[in-house]
């Protein structure tokens, strides 16, 4: 009886000591970053990658992408909202160092004033009239556009490579297999950007904040405004 107490108080004092903080110091107070900072940290961190899975990416330890953004933020007093969109949280890939602040560059925007001219700023903002005047003036710079659509509903446009069809999933059914990008057509900063990978005549979707998504998903997702299937491109 006696040793079954014992053994009871044993097991009671483990889950005492385990529920208590560790005694490792931690890194966000070690480094005087504040609870309201950790808390857009921990978010970014968490957040899915954009890259890791793609090829060979490999995503960097959560500690590693916690030490980049405690660095980041202690030089640039702002947390770095683009992280994962940069790609920084890919093992060997890339360099903060070689990015912009998002102040730097609306400062050079609004001094400089050569940044996004307001009487050219529609011809930027409109994938599809963009595409249309580059490929005027350089046909070889600029990728090609397959079709334009919302959710399952094909927009009828002149000069895409894939016309005739009835909508959104027989369009994409007639690629052929390889990588497509999908961006919104007067859309900025990658917002609802997707991967499409087909392979084996089978469609993969990759969301650029949720992941892999489901078709059903996607068509969803891009029945709110206009989107175009693009060619893909290696940076």
């Amino acid at each position: 009886m006696n040793f079954k107490k014992a053994i009871s108080g044993l097991l009671a004092l483990s889950t005492l000591f385990v529920q208590l903080p560790s005694a490792r110091a931690d890194i966000y107070s070690d480094n005087h970053i504040s609870k309201k900072v950790k808390a857009k940290i921990e978010k970014l961190v968490n957040a899915p990658s954009h890259l890791a899975g793609i090829d060979n990416f490999k995503r960097k330890s959560k500690k590693e992408r916690i030490k980049d953004n405690i660095e980041w933020y202690k030089k640039h007093h702002e947390v770095n909202g683009q992280y994962n969109m940069y790609g920084l949280d890919i093992k060997n890939y890339r360099n903060p160092d070689d990015f912009l602040l998002s102040k730097e560059v609306g400062r050079l925007a609004i001094h400089h004033g050569n940044v996004n001219p307001r009487k050219y700023r529609d011809l930027i903002r409109d994938k599809m009239v963009f595409e249309k005047v580059v490929r005027e003036h350089y046909p070889d710079s600029i990728p090609r556009i397959y079709f334009k659509f919302k959710g399952n509903q094909i927009i009828p446009e002149k000069n895409v490579l894939t016309s005739g069809f009835e909508d959104t999933k027989s369009a994409l059914d007639s690629l052929e297999n390889g990588k497509y990008f999908v961006k919104e057509v007067a859309g900025s900063c990658g917002d609802n950007a997707v991967l499409i990978t087909k392979e084996d005549d089978k469609l993969n979707f990759r969301h650029v904040l949720k992941g892999n998504i489901s078709l059903d998903e996607y068509l969803d997702i891009t029945s709110k405004t206009d989107f175009m299937v693009q060619e893909h491109v290696e940076n």
